[in-house]
């Protein structure tokens, strides 16, 4: 008998940015400094019965660019300016994740499953204007309620048994993904979703053969 065993682990990480800019033309000296985060901890049980759940969780600490803070200026498309946002905050990802596997060795019967779930805030997204002379202007800007989502989940099974079995996994996932930008000056918010489900069959014969056949179906669309 197998009794539940528990371990896990916490962490974390520093980082740091610091960007010196001098404009020359335009008499201007700008320090932007940043320090990073990054916190990582994790999670795993182990069950009787060849059962197993892992949890997972990171953060993740990103600094502006210098590039998106204050671009150097490019004028081989007029109709086209970028500018910089000096008022940029660094962005930080939650980064949610675990997997759940079970397996039954001599009936050739298996279960996996996973999940990764991640939410950004203050991420950076591209905003467009037109200014009075018909000009597009695109800057970075911070934005809340960048998200994704997706799922799998995977059954192994035999069918038939002795020479005549033959095995077989059905496995559907899902995925999720919002995002957030500006066109025009106004909001847009891209919602994408996708589903699909594999179905496969397989036998293996040593020193014979290797069969394998599978299709996928699969489908995605935006709100």
């Amino acid at each position: 008998m197998v009794k539940k065993r528990i371990t896990g682990g916490i962490g974390a990480a520093l980082a740091f940015n610091s960007f010196k800019q001098n404009n020359i033309s335009k008499g201007i000296k700008q320090d932007y400094n940043f320090t990073n985060f990054f916190p990582n901890a994790n999670v795993q049980l182990k069950l009787k019965g060849n059962k197993s759940l892992r949890l997972n969780y990171n953060g993740n600490a990103q600094a502006p660019s210098l590039q998106q803070l204050q671009p150097i200026v490019d004028n081989s498309n007029p109709l086209s300016i970028f500018v910089g946002n000096s008022d940029l905050k660094q962005s930080f990802t939650n980064n949610f994740s675990g997997n759940f596997s079970w397996s039954k060795p001599l009936s050739d019967n298996s279960i996996w499953s996973y999940f990764n779930y991640s939410t950004t805030n203050n991420a950076f997204t591209q905003f467009n204007s037109i200014d009075s002379l018909g000009r597009n202007v695109y800057k970075t800007v911070n934005v809340n309620g960048n998200k994704r989502f997706n799922a799998d989940f995977d059954y192994n099974f035999p069918i038939g048994s002795g020479k005549k079995k033959i095995n077989m996994s059905i496995g559907p996932s899902i995925n999720y993904n919002r995002n957030i930008d500006f066109i025009n000056s106004f909001k847009n918010i891209n919602n994408t979703y996708s589903y699909g489900i594999n179905v496969q069959f397989y036998k293996y014969v040593e020193d014979k053969y290797d069969f394998t056949a599978s299709a996928l179906c699969s489908d995605n669309f935006k709100l």
